[in-house]
């Protein structure tokens, strides 16, 4: 029992004896498959004017197959902070909420691909 996390294919050894003590082997394989690809709206934790910010796109996506490329496809980057795969990184200069427009692809062999808009709020 449990929850899958991932994708991944793994071997099940299953051992039987009955009262006797006669017993059978047998080996079956166990494969999860990836969930629905998902890549909800979002937003980034609030950030302050002069400190020193870096975070990473908090909901993410989630099921297809990882890893996952996010890449920015519109909207404004605060002033001061640069977007690399899905994070955030440096010191904004200007104070605002900003809204960006992401995308995210993952690695299925035939790769799925979603947008997203990511929030952000800088304060003074």
């Amino acid at each position: 029992t449990g929850v899958a996390h991932a994708p991944n294919t793994d071997p099940l050894f299953i051992w039987l004896v009955d009262p006797l003590g006669i017993g059978s082997n047998t080996q079956l394989t166990l494969n999860i498959k990836p969930g629905p690809f998902q890549f909800p709206n979002g937003s980034y934790p609030s950030g302050n004017v002069g400190v020193l910010y870096s975070t990473y796109a908090n909901s993410g996506p989630v099921g297809g197959l990882p890893p996952y490329t996010i890449s920015h496809l519109g909207g404004t980057v605060p002033p001061g902070l640069v977007f690399y795969g899905g994070a955030l990184s440096g010191s904004p200069t200007a104070a605002g909420t900003y809204i960006l427009t992401l995308q995210a692809t993952d690695s299925s062999p035939t790769p799925q691909t979603l947008t997203a808009s990511y929030t952000i709020t800088i304060s003074p």
